[in-house]
């Protein structure tokens, strides 16, 4: 017998085996920053506020004394898990490897989980304090609404906003993020429907170099503008839902819509991912059903948003 015929069974294998349209591994973990190898129930990133420094009036005067103000988030420690059997008799009725494309699916769901967590901490109350004791809700002023930043100030004097994606609410969540003196330096992140990439093309004041820009960006030729990475994803909250734990009610006064999609942006630091473990497989033989094989997969970490000022939830519509 050849000893290249178990070659040709992985090819049939696969040949074999179509998994349907899903998003395959996380998209937003590589784009935050990531704590890994956390022990206990709880982690918290330091923070450390901004000082000012003072003009020294004389000579031999007193040395200042700047007390720099520290803070803290927490994030508690969360475990999720998946399990499935594969029966003896499956394997023989099957042309796959059942283990092995369970094992893949599981993998593509626990990808998605991982921006489900890392969403619903960038959106939800974050434990603040010294103890994480106090909750800070998702602030107004870092909403961006149909037409509206800050609850008062129109995202372009004198235009129409269609309540989509467009350039110019796009520079509006640019000047957010640059009032606040965020690093330019550090990468931002722009997490958008792929309906909302197409909306950008049907505005009228786009310019004709915004428009090819924009018109690569859809195309997939480009994935970066106006400083901001864009990340496709069908797992955005919609506003008059629950997602995730995280309720989000429409708020008519800052021109959030029931309906809306709210676009995550952010600076990478402004959000957290404690990860004590990560995702982790066992396969063992269940004696007590009928020697079943069981796969099983874990994980355990949380999220939590940082900064409120390097975090925008930009409300749009979508249709």
């Amino acid at each position: 017998m050849s000893f290249s015929i178990d070659q040709a069974f992985v090819q049939m294998y696969r040949d074999n085996v179509i998994h349907l349209s899903q998003q395959k591994g996380s998209r937003l973990e590589s784009t935050v920053r990531r704590q890994p190898d956390i022990v206990g129930m709880n982690y918290y990133f330091e923070r450390i506020g901004a000082t000012a420094a003072q003009q020294k009036v004389g000579r031999h005067t007193p040395t200042p004394l700047i007390s720099t103000p520290h803070s803290r988030r927490r994030v508690s420690m969360v475990t999720y898990n998946w399990g499935d059997l594969v029966d003896n008799d499956d394997k023989l009725k099957v042309l796959i490897n059942p283990e092995s494309e369970y094992t893949v699916a599981a993998t593509n769901a626990f990808g998605r989980l991982k921006d489900d967590i890392i969403v619903a901490g960038a959106y939800g109350p974050a434990a603040s304090g010294s103890d994480g004791q106090t909750s800070v809700t998702f602030p107004n002023a870092q909403i961006v609404g149909d037409a509206a930043i800050n609850n008062d100030t129109t995202i372009q004097s004198g235009t129409t906003d269609s309540g989509r994606m467009s350039p110019q609410r796009l520079r509006a969540i640019k000047l957010l993020l640059d009032k606040a003196d965020v690093d330019p330096d550090e990468e931002r992140y722009i997490v958008v429907t792929p309906f909302q990439i197409s909306a950008m093309l049907g505005n009228v004041q786009v310019s004709s170099a915004d428009y090819n820009t924009v018109k690569a960006l859809v195309e997939g030729a480009v994935d970066t503008y106006m400083g901001f990475k864009f990340i496709l994803s069908n797992r955005l909250p919609i506003v008059g839902s629950v997602t995730f734990g995280v309720s989000y009610p429409a708020n008519a006064g800052i021109g959030v819509n029931t309906g809306d999609s709210l676009a995550l942006v952010y600076a990478r630091s402004g959000i957290g991912l404690a990860v004590q473990e990560d995702v982790k497989t066992e396969m063992a033989k269940r004696a007590d059903l009928n020697f079943a094989t069981q796969l099983y997969m874990e994980m355990v970490m949380g999220a939590v948003r940082i900064e409120e000022a390097k975090v925008i939830q930009a409300s749009v519509k979508e249709v």
